[in-house]
């Protein structure tokens, strides 16, 4: 196990040909409006005052690297905070499109890779369902997207949040300028050597507080070598049954 402390966009979202993979293990995007807003008015503060706001930690591990490929991350812990940094962004480029502001260009290179194939241009690759909502989002694609769930609603109080500063003579660099601000604790796991099950449930241990199902969820699959397909004939449509 090794950890850093590191800004989240120009040390760990900024590289290029990487993609950070939300495992089926973890819980769904969650994350409600009111933690959101405790995380923009950290922005707004960063804005008035210039310091630095530590934002907790981010656990992941290496799953594959070698040469020009993508490299992709499994994210142990830190989801909710990384995908609602994305959603920041996304809401970010979009008002600045609409007042043609250039940030808009620069801002997208953390939602999205270059020079890659289709499937990898994202950055971001949640579970399944969070992922059909995500890539909505991105593509524009408001006809499927389902505007109770906490990916559009996240982003509506970040996008209205971020226009009313722009109103207000902020302007989308000075947002910029601020999320570089953002410091985490990235903890890099090695693989035979940590253990990602119980650093998961440690680290969660004094967060949210994990359902059983969270729990059964994580045993059952974390340690798979077949997760994906596991998740989707078995733990889905039990999931699915079950609400």
């Amino acid at each position: 196990m090794k950890a850093d402390s590191v800004w989240i966009l120009q040390d760990f979202m900024a590289s290029n040909r990487i993609l950070f993979r939300i495992p089926v293990y973890q819980r769904n995007y969650d994350w409600q409006e009111d933690k959101c807003n405790r995380l923009l008015d950290d922005i707004k503060t960063i804005i008035d005052t210039g310091k630095k706001h530590f934002i907790g930690t981010i656990v992941y591990m290496l799953a594959n690297e070698g040469g020009v490929t993508i490299r992709e991350y499994t994210i142990i812990d830190g989801q909710q905070r990384l995908t609602t940094i994305t959603l920041m962004l996304k809401a970010l480029v979009d008002v600045a499109k609409e007042i043609s502001d250039p940030a808009a260009d620069e801002l997208m290179s953390y939602i999205q890779n270059s020079y890659c194939e289709e499937q990898y241009k994202v950055k971001l690759k949640p579970i399944k369902s969070d992922n059909e909502q995500f890539l909505a989002l991105l593509q524009g694609k408001s006809d499927i997207l389902n505007k109770e769930g906490h990916i559009y609603k996240n982003y509506i109080v970040a996008k209205n949040r971020i226009q009313r500063w722009i109103k207000n003579g902020i302007k989308p660099l000075d947002i910029m300028n601020a999320m570089y601000k953002l410091e985490i604790v990235a903890i890099v796991l090695k693989e035979g050597e940590d253990d990602p099950q119980i650093i998961f449930e440690s680290i969660n241990s004094t967060g949210m507080e994990l359902s059983n199902a969270d729990l059964i969820r994580n045993f059952l699959l974390m340690s798979a070598e077949d997760q994906d397909s596991l998740f989707e004939k078995y733990w889905l449509p039990i999931e699915q049954s079950l609400k």
